[in-house]
């Protein structure tokens, strides 16, 4: 449970974690005086719309309903599917002001196009496998303020299966879509960009705006 606020920060990790990673985040963000929730939800066993059903549910129980969304790779993408719901029609009661992308395959992930033939891929990516391949838009968004931190130091298992640069998972062509408010990069691996101090400065001055 957390404390019902005016507006909420929601944190959603990626891909094969639970959120651990993000605690240095919500240090920064909470000495910011912009007191954060780390949001864990399964990422492989449960299905892409699933997930976002849950955060809403999630939303609805436990905040104000006014919220901003920092999600981290496969994180961004729920983030993106809660907003579309929204504007569909299919989520009621909940405003989304903002959102930050941390090096989330916005314009969906050559690795997960390039491995997906393989039955072991398919295994551990499991029912997030489609998302990742295809992507993810906030175009028929509305009013809600995007963001993308990317990462250019291109280390990590996909560092030589992406074309140009990226953060060693994700290209930094697959973050640059047409309809952000803004776009940054930081020199951090794909894991590096919610430890890095740069990304969140970044991060906090866009929320403080």
């Amino acid at each position: 449970m957390i404390a019902r606020k005016e507006m909420s920060i929601i944190l959603l990790h990626g891909l094969w974690t639970r959120g651990l990673e993000l605690f240095l985040l919500k240090r920064r963000l909470d000495r910011a005086g912009l007191g954060a929730y780390i949001y864990s939800y399964p990422t492989v066993s449960r299905s892409f719309h699933e997930n976002v059903k849950a955060l809403a549910r999630f939303i609805c129980k436990n905040t104000a309903c006014r919220v901003c969304l920092v999600g981290h790779s496969y994180g961004g993408l729920v983030a993106c599917g809660l907003v579309n719901g929204i504007y569909d029609g299919w989520i009621k009661d909940i405003v989304v002001k903002k959102c930050v992308f941390l090096g989330s395959p916005l314009l969906g992930s050559s690795v997960a196009r390039r491995l997906e033939h393989l039955a072991p891929f398919r295994l551990v990516t499991g029912k997030a496998l489609g998302v990742l391949k295809s992507g993810c838009s906030l175009e028929r968004g509305g009013p809600v303020k995007s963001v993308m931190i990317a990462g250019t130091m291109n280390v990590g298992f996909g560092m030589f299966m992406i074309n140009g640069p990226g953060d060693g998972v994700v290209a930094l062509s697959e973050t640059k879509a047409s309809w952000l408010d803004g776009h940054y990069t930081v020199h951090a691996t794909h894991l590096g960009l919610v430890l890095s101090k740069e990304a969140s400065s970044l991060c906090i001055d866009f929320l403080k705006s």
